[in-house]
């Protein structure tokens, strides 16, 4: 079940949505700390 490779893309979103997330957690911990 772990070497099938189905669950690793269905875990894995595309690239843009792992980008999304990423981008908008750095964004909000950066703003209230550098607004602080």
């Amino acid at each position: 079940k772990r070497a099938q490779s189905t669950g690793r893309s269905s875990f894995v979103p595309p690239v843009g949505a792992n980008v999304r997330p990423l981008q908008a957690v750095e964004v909000a911990n950066g703003t209230p700390r550098e607004r602080r």
